[in-house]
């Protein structure tokens, strides 16, 4: 019987906090996007202000997103960052979806 060595332990540790962002942050993503569209559609005294925090936001979110899914399919190295967007891995992709849908329902159901 053979034991996972430390360096196996730490990546799958490395790989596991790295789902948990994916699915964090893509769960986060509709609700910002639908700010993004509030703050376009109905414009208020500060909207060029507040689209463009709203449109920073996002776009931080985007970019932990394809970070967290370039450590989860354990592509250092060998991957460019934004190559590795949409993931290609099973698992990576099942959280960006669950991700993608919990946020759409968060999104419907509470607002």
């Amino acid at each position: 019987m053979a034991h996972p060595s430390a360096a196996q332990i730490a990546r799958l540790g490395r790989q596991g906090v790295a789902l948990f962002f994916v699915f964090m942050l893509s769960a986060e993503l509709p609700g910002q996007i639908f700010h993004l569209a509030q703050h376009l559609i109905g414009p208020g005294p500060d909207a060029i202000a507040e689209t463009l925090e709203h449109l920073g936001v996002l776009l931080v979110y985007l970019l932990a997103l394809v970070c967290a899914l370039f450590l989860a399919q354990q592509e250092l190295c060998r991957t460019r960052l934004l190559a590795s967007y949409p993931p290609h891995e099973p698992v990576p992709l099942a959280m960006h979806v669950l991700g993608l849908v919990w946020g759409l329902l968060a999104v419907f159901l509470l607002r």
